[in-house]
């Protein structure tokens, strides 16, 4: 942290911290400031003992002559995106006595990490020689790691032969009006408010729906898609696209849309629907499409397609994420495959694979005489994070 001083004088601070019994904070004993000058300093903040997700409050003093100044200190004990876990069962135990323990490290990040991981027994503890499986037995104390795990690849967006649950079904048959025409009919939007729905692991209540053919899920970019489609993903606004037929329709020279929320047994959908809407300056051309989006955490998305006719030599079927970066096109401006015939297409989210994980083994051994409470604990230090993550094992030799 960096303090500024506001006197005119050189000053000198004495320091304290006030701390949770469970957490451990450093901070230099003295802090030196210059007149009207800054001085920049560590905190050093040891929570190995807190558990994960717990809440920690702590409080730093300065005191100079007259002078106390107070600074809150607030952490949230988390895990780094190398993850490390560690367990020794049983935790109790007598002289001679052993315990099996189990060192995890995971990557989570999405990117390749070089790791360090070393483990000191307590006084407790010795290894058992011969059962380290995972790491380097330094002495009979200490073992550690050094290596590099693969980062996880990032989930992939799909879309596949799969028809909608009720295929193509014309709105206007069950009674539902058409949707207005926003005040641009050939390449405006609207902002809808819905209910929530899961898309790519995110939950999202709002949309914007395009006459152009497309509904972002959430309103990030704010914006319409222009009669410009383009092949996806692209990291171009907007993004977060689903484009059952992404290409220049205007419903100013006719057709309809709708949006309905329609219940079949425990299910919800939010259907969006264009009908028979011809393409910007060639009424010849017309394309009935529909969006299922099922209600709450399924992630269930479906496109459903009615009758067309005419060109169609230019347009986006696929979808992509809320940055551009991954997606699926199925047919792009005469690549790949019309949908209109088929069955119909899911949107679906594909789990990519998970980061590289490490794991260590061991037996220990309590010596004759060393009695009382023990705590083990790994210590990870990587590129791909500051500081160090530690996880600890507990236990006691007890006669």
């Amino acid at each position: 942290r960096t303090v500024q001083s506001e006197l005119g004088k050189t000053s000198a601070w004495r320091t304290s911290v006030d701390s949770p019994a469970d957490v451990s904070i450093t901070v230099p004993p003295r802090i030196q400031v210059k007149q009207y000058g800054q001085a920049t300093f560590d905190i050093t903040v040891d929570a190995r003992h807190v558990p994960q997700g717990e809440v920690r409050h702590a409080t730093l003093y300065l005191t100079h002559d007259s002078y106390s100044l107070r600074f809150p200190i607030t952490i949230v004990r988390g895990q780094a995106d190398v993850t490390i876990d560690k367990s020794c069962a049983p935790g109790s135990i007598a002289p001679y006595g052993t315990t099996d323990c189990t060192i995890a490290i995971e990557n989570t990040s999405f990117h390749d990490a070089n790791v360090s991981l070393s483990d000191m027994l307590p006084n407790q503890l010795k290894l058992v020689d011969g059962t380290l499986v995972g790491a380097t037995q330094d002495c009979n104390r200490a073992l550690s790691f050094d290596g590099t795990l693969a980062g996880a690849a990032p989930d992939i967006i799909d879309v596949t032969d799969d028809p909608a649950p009720f295929g193509y079904f014309p709105l206007a048959s069950l009674g539902v009006a058409p949707f207005s025409c926003p005040s641009n009919c050939d390449d405006g939007a609207f902002l809808l408010n819905v209910p929530a729905f899961t898309y790519n692991n995110q939950t999202y209540t709002q949309v914007i729906w395009s006459v152009n053919g497309t509904v972002e899920a959430g309103t990030a970019s704010g914006l319409a898609t222009s009669a410009a489609n383009q092949h996806l993903p692209n990291p171009s606004l907007p993004n977060n696209l689903l484009a059952p037929w992404w290409t220049d329709l205007n419903l100013g020279a006719g057709g309809n849309w709708y949006v309905a929320v329609l219940s079949a047994g425990p299910n919800q959908y939010t259907v969006y629907e264009w009908a028979n809407v011809p393409r910007f300056g060639d009424s010849g051309s017309t394309f009935s499409f529909q969006i299922w989006v099922q209600s709450g955490t399924s992630g269930n998305i479906w496109f459903a397609y009615g009758p067309f006719a005419g060109n169609t030599g230019d347009g986006t079927v696929g979808a992509e994420n809320s940055d551009g970066a991954i997606g699926d096109t199925v047919y792009y401006d005469g690549a790949g495959t019309l949908p209109w015939g088929g069955s119909g297409l899911r949107v679906a989210t594909v789990p990519g694979a998970p980061g590289e994980s490490h794991e260590i083994t061991f037996t220990a051994v309590a010596p004759e005489d060393a009695y009382g409470p023990w705590a083990n604990c790994a210590e990870l230090t990587s590129d791909t994070f500051q500081g160090v993550n530690i996880a600890c094992a507990y236990g006691d030799v007890t006669p």
